[in-house]
């Protein structure tokens, strides 16, 4: 008998170790790694369906060596992606993100500007004569670099993604645009506290609203928000420039959509800032004309050669004779004030890194793609 309750007791026991290995297993949570965190970039752009092609993902990457001073708060330097941290390679992988190049606004960054309620900039009136029409997107603050870009004559206005005119910048004596990059009320309220009579010669507003890791607003919200704080500035100096989209088929139709909200004066704007990302100099053209049809002058205040509809990345030469052919063609095109290609920054964020104007992991040169646009060859 004591022999029988064993075997049963043996019996029992394997049953019991059968069932639980049939059991179902416990799923550990999903880690979420960094790079599937959103890029906090500013700038703005994936565009997926640039120039009417399908939108595809942007490439995450760190474009030219970033610098390790430079903040990450906002709108161009992301120490995380879009921004920043190491140099990535030339072709990185696709990442998740569908935002434009900068997930933020550019980097607000720290400098040594006087509070806006002392002495003003007192920016020019009139843009600077002479040959060229370059234009600077500029995010770097008070970085020597700058005086290589503008010492040659041929930049007429600098942009900025704040509102908050670094030293630097003010001491180039050129007319700069500032910028209302978002409607919520911080940015709003530093914007109200900048832009005074005096401070700057153009008043921006939205960066790339038809994005969701942009300023990502409807055209009435935008509207309102414009009215109320932009709009007035034409009273007092400035010169504006309409909320910008990226080159996402759907950005025409949400300034259509703007434009149409605001009856017969289109709001006072009375430029349009413009965007575009694409490796074909025709579909740029292209582009252009499109625009032109709300009948204002027009800056290109950023674009490089930068393939965001997948496939490979264009090569260094295929690069250069877009350059070439984009001076030249920009140049000649009387709609066009201004053209600022993006890439005067350490960190290209998930912008192709040949397309960098500066020289990685240099603090003081211009790549000869930099060069290109300074001269104007």
């Amino acid at each position: 008998m004591p022999t029988i309750k064993l075997l049963n007791i043996f019996a029992l026991s394997t049953l019991a170790v059968l069932l639980c290995s049939f059991a179902p297993s416990q799923t550990a949570a999903l880690s979420i790694q960094p790079n599937h965190l959103a890029r906090h970039v500013p700038n703005h752009h994936n565009l997926a369906k640039k120039s009417g092609i399908a939108k595809k993902k942007k490439r995450g990457t760190k474009r030219c060596k970033p610098k390790s001073s430079t903040p990450t708060p906002g709108p161009t330097n992301d120490t995380t992606n879009n921004n920043n941290s190491s140099p990535q390679p030339t072709s990185p992988p696709p990442d998740n993100n569908t935002n434009t190049p900068y997930n933020t606004p550019y980097p607000t960054t720290t400098t040594t500007t006087s509070p806006a309620n002392s002495s003003p900039s007192n920016p020019p009136t009139n843009t600077p004569t002479g040959p060229g029409k370059l234009g600077v997107a500029w995010a770097l603050g008070d970085d020597s670099r700058l005086s290589l870009i503008v010492g040659g004559g041929r930049v007429k206005i600098i942009h900025l993604w704040d509102c908050i005119i670094p030293d630097s910048v003010k001491n180039t004596g050129l007319p700069v645009s500032i910028m209302l990059w978002g409607t919520d009320q911080d940015r709003i309220n530093s914007f109200v506290q900048y832009a005074k009579p005096g401070y700057a010669a153009y008043a921006y507003g939205f960066n790339e609203v038809n994005e969701p890791g942009q300023a990502n607003v409807d055209p009435s919200t935008a509207l309102g928000v414009w009215n109320q704080y932009i709009k007035p500035l034409a009273g007092q100096g400035y010169t504006l420039g309409g909320p910008v989209t990226s080159s996402n088929p759907n950005g025409f139709d949400w300034m259509t959509q703007f434009f149409g909200m605001c009856g017969g004066d289109d709001c006072g704007v009375q430029e349009v800032p413009i965007h575009w990302y694409d490796v074909d100099i025709n579909n740029l053209k292209s582009y252009i004309d499109k625009w032109a049809g709300f009948g204002k002058p027009m800056r290109l205040t950023e674009f490089a050669c930068q393939n965001f509809n997948g496939g490979e990345q264009p090569s260094t030469d295929q690069i250069w004779s877009f350059t070439m052919n984009a001076i030249s063609m920009l140049e000649g095109d009387g709609r066009i004030l201004s053209y600022a290609p993006f890439g005067f920054m350490d960190s290209m964020f998930n912008v192709n890194p040949a397309d960098c104007l500066f020289v990685p992991g240099d603090t003081s040169t211009l790549s000869a793609l930099g060069w290109a646009y300074v001269k104007g060859t």
